[in-house]
């Protein structure tokens, strides 16, 4: 259907093409060419028709232009279904945009909002013509996809919030300590380190919060290295309806582990020495301690005082800060205890008086 005749000749460039077509007289062949009485004329019906074709012999001299029919199957037009554009989820309904043709039109073709896979129903105008590649029926469904959106993740963290305390561990939960010192906290979560990252869907600020994504190697007490930790973290999505419409959002950090600077605690138990514990996870550092004068003085009274610079330095430097206490106060008691010479004479009675 929609074929000139006079696209169909014997030429092996077009398809369909004439063959096997001949003239003869007394029984001989005469030279010459096959053409269409009418070749502008277009197939419209399908089914087999018979049109006219002039046989003009080379000689047109001896011989005479003849005429003969031939029958001409036409069958139906295949009609190519239109291409739907990829889709990606844009926080409103949205529905492919096919235009109408002289073929075919569209006749349900829903706005949808989600990402998801959807379809849309067309229909051939003339079906008695034109039929689909793979279908006589009349109507036939395209199947199309609304992606899920790709996130745009833009800003640049605090790297003081990305850095560890020796003695801190990272946590995969999204509910933190209630310690509102983050010093303090012996575990940490991403949202308490991550931050200045803006999230963006569908060209919009999307709110949410970030949740680590650890390894079992990631979960124990990480220790300070020269190269930094890189750290995968998920954003999880406020809004259910943006979350479940956007590809997975995940990003990698930089995390440092800074050594931790040993807490010096008086335990009176022990007479008052001084103990260095971890700050965050209250264990005994072992190590050397040095006490320095801060001056030199002669204690003369009772209640007088010496100041002392104290040093620790613990044995595990890597992790481990040395701590010093300024001015340390160290109080002196004076015991009086009477002195008696060795070679002092014995006291003598004084007589009762009578």
């Amino acid at each position: 259907i929609g074929t000139r005749l006079k696209d169909i000749q014997n030429s092996p460039e077009k398809d369909p093409v004439l063959t096997d077509g001949k003239a003869t007289y007394n029984q001989k062949e005469i030279p010459g060419t096959w053409q269409w009485q009418n070749p502008e004329t277009v197939l419209d019906q399908v089914g087999e028709i018979r049109y006219t074709m002039l046989f003009i012999p080379e000689n047109t001299a001896g011989f005479k232009t003849i005429q003969a029919e031939v029958t001409v199957s036409t069958i139906k037009a295949v009609v190519t279904p239109p291409e739907i554009p990829e889709m990606v989820y844009n926080g409103q309904e949205q529905a492919p945009v096919i235009p109408e043709t002289e073929f075919y039109k569209t006749v349900q073709n829903e706005k949808h909002l989600d990402a998801g896979e959807y379809n849309v129903t067309m229909e051939l105008k003339n079906p008695a013509l034109y039929r689909w590649p793979e279908s006589e029926e009349k109507i036939t469904i395209l199947p199309y996809k609304i992606q899920k959106a790709k996130a745009d993740i833009t800003g640049t963290p605090d790297p003081e919030k990305l850095t560890l305390i020796y003695g801190q561990m990272l946590s995969d939960e999204l509910t933190s300590e209630t310690e509102p010192d983050r010093a303090k906290k012996k575990t940490l979560i991403a949202k308490d380190m991550i931050s200045g990252i803006k999230v963006k869907v569908a060209e919009m600020e999307t709110a949410g919060e970030w949740q680590w994504k650890l390894e079992e190697s990631e979960k124990k007490q990480l220790t300070v290295t020269e190269n930094a930790y890189k750290l995968q973290a998920v954003f999880q999505p406020a809004d259910e309806s943006v979350a479940k419409n956007v590809e997975p959002i995940e990003e990698i950090f930089t995390v440092k582990v800074k050594k931790a600077v040993p807490a010096l605690t008086c335990n009176a138990e022990i007479n008052g020495w001084v103990e260095a514990k971890n700050p965050i996870t209250g264990e005994t550092i072992v190590g050397t301690w040095k006490a320095t004068p801060v001056e030199d003085k002669v204690i003369t009274k009772e209640g007088e005082e010496f100041a002392y610079k104290l040093t620790f330095t613990p044995e595990d430097t890597v992790n481990y800060s040395e701590a010093v206490v300024e001015n340390l106060m160290i109080y002196i008691h004076v015991d009086y205890k009477p002195v008696v010479p060795t070679d002092a004479p014995a006291p003598t009675e004084t007589p009762a008086p009578t």
